[in-house]
């Protein structure tokens, strides 16, 4: 408390002023309000973020549902003209070029005494009408291998033995003493020997080996092809080259399947190509 005079001469006495006691646990309670309200608001946005992103995850995987399918829809639809083209291949082309050796063959033998040049240009015509022949056969095998109907072991085992009498290169498969190749379905067969195929062809072309190994393991419902080369290796962090859109392809492939396609490669240790196919979804979808 302090006395002060005022400008007339008198004293007066300050007192301070008391404040209210009703007052604090107002003020109290307003702010508790305040951060209340601040909480609802930050949960309400907190609920509507979890939404949203469930929102957008269940979007995503619908998304790559279809995509699935779209892939699998574009495979089937691809491996269905090669059967249409392998078709008119060997019921047409290869029918007439049978019907135009079988006359060739005929003026052949007739002119063998009689005309020796004509013979001479007739023997050279039947050894292109040969060679025609042999092609147009490795053709429709590429496009269409009956070896396919045998299952997957026996289509692989076909493959390496084509491909080592044609590059030189030394090639050995290995499976599980239990894997036959029967639990595949047709597309997932056909899936693997294309991206076996691939795989021979990436080794043939680039990768400078002397060796290729290829193995199958079964375990937990899903099937594993592994293709080796002890080459030079490629930087897997490099810019994707053209050379390298066949395993684009062969990765398609596998994702309309279910399944998975990973490359490990170092220079100069050689590549690894590991294809994944899981046996459940489509033992489903075929039952």
């Amino acid at each position: 408390m302090r006395t002060y005079k005022p400008y007339n001469g008198a004293s007066a006495t300050l007192r301070p002023r008391r404040r209210s006691a009703a007052r604090a646990p107002a003020d109290r309670l307003s702010s508790d309000t305040l951060l209340n309200v601040e909480q609802m608001l930050i949960n309400e946005a907190l609920v509507d973020k979890v939404l949203q992103y469930e929102k957008t995850e269940a979007a995503l995987r619908a998304s790559e549902k279809k995509l699935n399918e779209l892939l699998a829809h574009q495979v089937a639809s691809r491996e269905e003209e090669r059967k249409r083209i392998v078709r008119e291949i060997d019921g047409n082309l290869g029918q007439n070029l049978m019907a135009l050796r079988t006359d060739i063959s005929a003026l052949h033998a007739r002119t063998a005494r009689a005309h020796p040049r004509l013979h001479d240009w007739v023997d050279k015509a039947l050894d292109r009408i040969d060679g025609t022949i042999s092609s147009v056969g490795q053709i429709v095998a590429h496009m269409r291998p009956f070896q396919i109907e045998l299952g997957v072991v026996a289509a692989v085992e076909w493959e390496l033995d084509r491909f080592e009498r044609t590059s030189g290169l030394r090639c050995r498969l290995s499976r599980d003493a239990h894997f036959d190749g029967k639990a595949l379905s047709d597309e997932q067969t056909l899936a693997l020997y294309r991206a076996l195929q691939e795989c021979l062809s990436n080794v043939f072309r680039h990768a400078l080996a002397s060796r290729v190994d290829v193995s199958f393991a079964q375990l937990d419902n899903a099937v594993t092809m592994k293709v080796s080369d002890n080459g030079v290796g490629f930087n897997t962090g490099q810019a994707r080259k053209s050379s390298s859109y066949g395993l684009l392809d062969v990765e398609e492939r596998m994702t309309a399947l279910g399944g998975q396609l990973s490359v490990i490669s170092s220079r100069p240790h050689g590549t690894t190509v590991t294809l994944t196919i899981p046996l459940v979804q489509f033992s489903s979808r075929n039952h």
